[in-house]
């Protein structure tokens, strides 16, 4: 996995702190704690807070960009589960698990039971078309920066790629559904439910 842009300002302030301590090994160990411990308690804290079903389908926007430039609406996908997938072109983990998640995406496709929705962290425009291309489901606009950041943040996005799967009535069934994918081609085990937080954000 590799860390989100999103997360960034935890890697400018390591960095701002070194550049102070750099000739201090003591400091240098004990900045590096103390940032370890920081970023350890801001995960936990995401980890026990699982978005209400209000939140999410509010921060899903009404519409999302289809394939050709088609505009799909959240509520034709009235029914259906939801794998909002954060992930973008520059990451190697995400180039290896897109064409994954292309072929489960394809088999389980047929039976209409779910939608998947990108969720970019691309640097451009240019970037996103270009890998929105490769994809078969639908995105959040990249020029909709709002909703992208909104998403992330509402589930705590500290890597990609990550799959959070919501079904029907958006509720959340997985925060991170990425690894039971590569462990399931067929889609056998869909819709991957794993441990979720009893703690709902309110």
């Amino acid at each position: 996995a590799v860390v989100s842009t999103q997360s960034g300002h935890y890697g400018r302030g390591i960095y701002s702190t070194l550049q102070q301590h750099t000739s201090c090994y003591s400091c240098y160990t004990s900045t590096m704690m103390l940032l370890l411990l920081t970023v350890l308690l801001a995960s936990a804290e995401t980890l026990h807070k699982t978005p209400t079903p209000a939140k999410i389908k509010a921060a899903l926007g009404t519409s999302f960009l289809g394939q050709d430039g088609a505009t799909v609406t959240l509520a034709s996908l009235q029914g259906k589960y939801l794998g909002l997938y954060f992930s973008a072109s520059w990451c190697p983990d995400c180039q290896a698990f897109t064409p994954i998640l292309t072929e489960v995406y394809n088999k389980i496709k047929d039976a209409d039971k779910w939608e998947v929705v990108w969720v970019t962290d691309d640097r451009s425009q240019a970037d996103f078309e270009a890998y929105f291309a490769k994809m078969p489901w639908v995105a959040v606009p990249y020029a909709d920066q709002a909703r992208l950041r909104k998403l992330q943040n509402l589930f705590g996005v500290k890597w990609i790629p990550t799959l959070v799967m919501v079904d029907a009535e958006f509720e959340v069934v997985s925060m991170d559904a990425s690894e039971e994918v590569q462990d399931d081609p067929e889609g056998k085990e869909f819709p991957w439910a794993g441990e979720v937080s009893n703690v709902t954000e309110m």
